[in-house]
């Protein structure tokens, strides 16, 4: 009986504390004093206190804005783990890249209540007007085919269909040669040459027609005014109806355009496609912005990049009608930094 009392008593010291880390609510300062204290510890050689603080941390969950998410399981893991000194220094860097990227969090708290009235705007705003009945389809910003591309295709084609034409006209002038004893030498000469010279004469004929055609195609094409102005569909909502670099593409047009607001948000769609291709992040399509920022790696390169990429992204899209210059040219240059970093990863694999 005594031995069963030891047990439940040793037991409870040890969910204890896992109970009291599933109830704490920290803010993003609380959790950054708090990995500060497990680097102190580590960098000073106190295991046994790093390992107990990395376990009250367990289940804790860290208020970002509206929503809480879960601490770096991740990290707390490595932490318990460390068993000399050597990989206490390895995992206190890895603590100090996590505090260094985490936002602060006195602006999140000051926040001004929502705008009923701005939210109103963009809702009649983004609400598609229906199509009148009997109306014209706007026109679709497709690139004609140059007049090279034009022939080539003309070609092609029309190569297709003289191999079926001349088998078919070989066959019609067999069954309307006649059939006459063997002639003579010079008879069969004369024969075999007119045959080729038609054959030349048809081919030429045809080759003459598909160019004509394809000329007139260009100059009717050429006549025709081009529209440089980005087109907005529903696609611009999903980052995933775009590749990363037709995302970065599509937000260079729309800030020609001067539609900078449409442009930040094409820049991040960028980035998170670039993402989801990499393996960084995975897609879920109820996660919001933020969340996707608490998954990233903290040692990932791009990771502060990725977080003032967000930070700009969620001020100029939800909480303004129209973007300055400078806020696309911060987000311009935030998404091409984690792109290229992106893209060296991949081309050094």
């Amino acid at each position: 009986m005594t031995r069963t009392r030891v047990r439940l008593v040793a037991l409870l010291a040890l969910v204890a504390p896992m109970l009291r880390a599933q109830e704490r609510i920290l803010d993003v300062d609380q959790y950054a004093d708090e990995l500060s204290s497990l680097k102190a510890a580590l960098g000073q050689g106190r295991l046994e206190e790093a390992r107990l603080g990395a376990q009250s941390l367990r289940g804790a969950r860290v208020r970002f804005g509206p929503r809480a998410v879960a601490t770096d399981a991740w990290l707390l893991a490595a932490v318990e783990a460390v068993r000399d000194q050597g990989q206490a220094v390895a995992v206190e860097r890895r603590i100090g890249v996590l505090v260094k990227s985490l936002p602060t969090a006195g602006p999140v708290a000051q926040r001004d209540p929502p705008d009923r009235g701005l939210l109103e705007r963009l809702r009649v705003q983004q609400t598609p007007t229906p199509l009148p009945k009997g109306g014209q389809l706007e026109e679709l910003a497709i690139r004609p085919l140059s007049f090279p591309e034009r022939v080539l295709a003309a070609l092609r084609s029309g190569g297709q269909w003289l191999g079926r034409s001349l088998r078919k006209l070989r066959d019609f002038l067999l069954k309307l040669w006649p059939k006459a004893p063997p002639p003579g030498p010079e008879a069969s000469s004369f024969r075999l040459n007119l045959g080729v010279l038609a054959l030349v004469a048809a081919i030429t004929a045809v080759l003459a027609v598909l160019a004509y055609r394809a000329l007139r195609r260009g100059q009717a094409a050429s006549k025709q005014p081009r529209s440089r102005t980005p087109v907005s569909s529903s696609r611009d909502e999903n980052p995933l109806s775009r590749e990363a670099s037709e995302w970065e593409r599509y937000a260079g047009e729309l800030a020609a355009a001067g539609r900078r607001r449409e442009a930040v948000r094409a820049f991040y769609h960028a980035v998170l496609m670039a993402l989801f291709r990499s393996g960084a992040l995975h897609y879920q399509k109820s996660r919001t912005n933020w969340e996707y920022a608490s998954e990233l790696a903290p040692e990932a390169r791009f990771r502060p990049s990725f977080l003032e990429l967000t930070r700009i992204f969620d001020r100029e899209w939800y909480g303004r009608d129209a973007s300055a210059a400078e806020a696309l040219a911060r987000s311009a240059e935030e998404a091409r930094r984690i792109l290229r970093l992106l893209r060296g990863a991949e081309g050094s694999v």
